[in-house]
């Protein structure tokens, strides 16, 4: 509480602040949207046309198996392309939708949302503003979050479907 008092005492007025804000915004907003659109359509051509994420995805099939998440093996690749775009993982089972269980398509949904960090947006924005953060520690992140949400999603998933 005392810190943020003799913060306030010392920030700079609240119009002086909103103007630093908008200015750091329009030297960063070019970088991002370039990056954006490059990472956002790059991560979906390594998705669609090669078997990387296929590669991936295996890693994650033991631990769906596990929590008893149905079509475990096919949902298993679209796990990881969250890294690259939000979704990506929902694109790549809609041409398989009528054949997968509706908790399958629940829990690829859920964990899309759940990890929160990609490339073509949580990934460049942080690193355009400069943050003190490795490029490999946002992956790690991903991929805590991704496995941390498995169980949490499967056991959502038992209990509505």
């Amino acid at each position: 509480m005392d810190r943020a008092i003799k913060k306030s005492y010392t920030a700079n007025n609240i119009f002086s602040e909103i103007k630093s804000s908008l200015i750091d915004g329009y030297i960063v907003f070019p970088k991002v949207l370039t990056l954006l659109a490059s990472m956002g359509i790059l991560g979906l051509i390594v998705a669609k046309y090669t078997p990387f994420f296929n590669w991936l995805g295996a890693l994650f099939v033991p631990l769906l198996k596990l929590f008893q998440v149905p079509n475990a093996v096919e949902i298993a690749p679209s796990l990881p392309v969250g890294v690259a775009e939000m979704f990506l993982p929902v694109l790549l089972i809609t041409d398989k939708v009528e054949l997968l269980d509706i908790g399958a398509r629940y829990v690829v949904t859920t964990i899309s949302i759940v990890q929160i960090i990609f490339f073509s947006e949580t990934i460049v924005v942080m690193m355009a503003a400069k943050l003190p953060v490795k490029l490999s520690e946002l992956i790690i992140c991903f991929f805590e979050r991704t496995i941390i949400a498995i169980p949490i999603t499967a056991l959502f998933m038992h209990i509505l479907f």
